[in-house]
């Protein structure tokens, strides 16, 4: 199993980014590039919002933590869930794990808010399973379910946590530090989506990917005479 050294760590919300496209995720960790547009805005209004109050909630038989920091030596990822909620289970559940300050065994499972509605991109599904397998190398316990939350729609999708699902995430991981070593940008593809990029005109998806620099850069000298 590959692990990861301290100066190798991604921030887990890049796995996001390079679902989403890879030349995105690339120009955002390696070139440091990031342009807010009100998508961004709104996605960052409502992490803030979520965690704007008490760091654990207790009631009744359930807790509430929010802000909490995880990370994955396996995956090279390191991050803050929006939510982790424990639940009170049977001492001889091996689902459950045992929580510093309180009784019993709980349940954890990983709640991820979402600015809009469901995306019929994997985005997201990733970046929650991301987080569930840093919580449970953290805890060294197994979670079967997790959630996101999207503003809009004002409901929790579940997820289900399969090995397949998980498996899928390590091989990501692993071309994201691969393209990080390489320092290795992938050429621009445009489609639909690149509109309601906030890096659209960063990454100028649009410009003919057959033309040579030096035609480009022709081409918009003339422009300007």
């Amino acid at each position: 199993m590959t692990c990861y050294s301290n100066n190798e760590y991604l921030p887990l919300s890049h796995i996001q980014h390079y679902v989403f496209c890879k030349r995105q995720f690339t120009l955002i960790a390696i070139e440091q590039s990031w342009v807010e547009n009100f998508l961004t805005q709104d996605g960052r209004w409502l992490h803030e919002n979520v965690h704007n109050g008490l760091a654990i909630e207790s009631r009744g038989n359930h807790l509430q933590c929010r802000g909490l920091r995880v990370q994955s030596k396996r995956l090279g990822l390191y991050g803050v869930c929006d939510m982790v909620e424990f639940e009170k289970t049977d001492d001889a559940n091996p689902r459950g794990v045992k929580l510093w300050g309180f009784k019993g065994n709980y349940i954890p499972s990983i709640v991820e808010y979402k600015r809009g509605k469901p995306k019929q991109g994997l985005e997201d599904i990733a970046q929650l399973v991301a987080q569930s397998m840093a919580l449970e190398e953290m805890l060294n316990c197994s979670i079967n379910e997790a959630y996101l939350y999207y503003g809009a729609t004002r409901h929790r999708l579940p997820v289900e946590l399969t090995e397949e699902l998980k498996e899928q995430i390590v091989i990501i991981s692993a071309e994201m530090h691969e393209l990080v070593e390489k320092g290795y940008r992938p050429k621009a593809v445009c489609s639909p989506k690149c509109h309601a990029c906030s890096l659209y005109e960063v990454c100028l998806p649009d410009v003919d990917q057959h033309k040579t620099v030096d035609q480009y850069i022709s081409e918009m000298t003339d422009l300007s005479d």
